[in-house]
C-alpha cells in the first residue's frame, strides 16, 4: 500500500493535512551514513538516506512513513518526538513504532553511487 492510501486508510486525509503534506520535499541524499531518514517540520522536508535505502528498497514505506508521521504529529501538535502521539501514528499507517531502523550501515562509510529509488512505472 502507497503512503497516501495508508492515509486515507488511517483518516488522515483531511484537506488541510493533503495540502501541508504536498508542500513537503522529498530529498534523496547520498551523504547520509546512520539515520534511514530525518524530517524537517519547520522546513517542510523529508531526507532519505538513498544509499542505504536502495540496498533496502523493502523498507522504504516504513522509512518513509516514519518521517511522515514526525511531519504529521509536528502538524497536529506543534513538535514531534517519538512520543505517544507519534507510536499512535505509526499505528495508524499501519507499521510499528519503531525509534531505530535496525538495518546494516558498515558499507556507508564510503560514499557510492545510489540508484533510483523511485520506480515511475508503478
Amino acid at each position: 500500500m502507497e503512503t497516501h492510501q495508508r492515509l486515507i486508510a488511517a483518516g488522515l486525509a483531511s484537506p488541510n493535512l493533503r495540502e501541508y503534506l504536498n508542500s513537503v520535499r522529498i530529498i534523496l541524499s547520498n551523504r547520509m551514513r546512520g539515520c534511514a531518514g530525518t524530517a524537517s517540520i519547520r522546513k517542510h522536508v523529508v531526507r532519505l538516506n538513498a544509499r542505504l535505502l536502495t540496498e533496502h528498497r523493502d523498507r522504504v514505506p516504513e522509512v518513509l512513513a516514519h518521517e511522515v508521521a514526525h511531519l504529521i504529529d509536528g502538524y497536529l501538535h506543534g513538535r514531534s518526538s517519538h512520543g505517544p502521539q507519534w507510536k499512535e501514528l505509526m499505528g495508524r499507517l499501519g507499521f510499528e513504532a519503531k525509534r531505530c531502523h535496525g538495518m546494516d550501515t558498515s558499507r556507508l562509510k564510503c560514499k557510492s553511487v545510489a540508484h533510483s529509488l523511485i520506480n515511475t512505472a508503478s
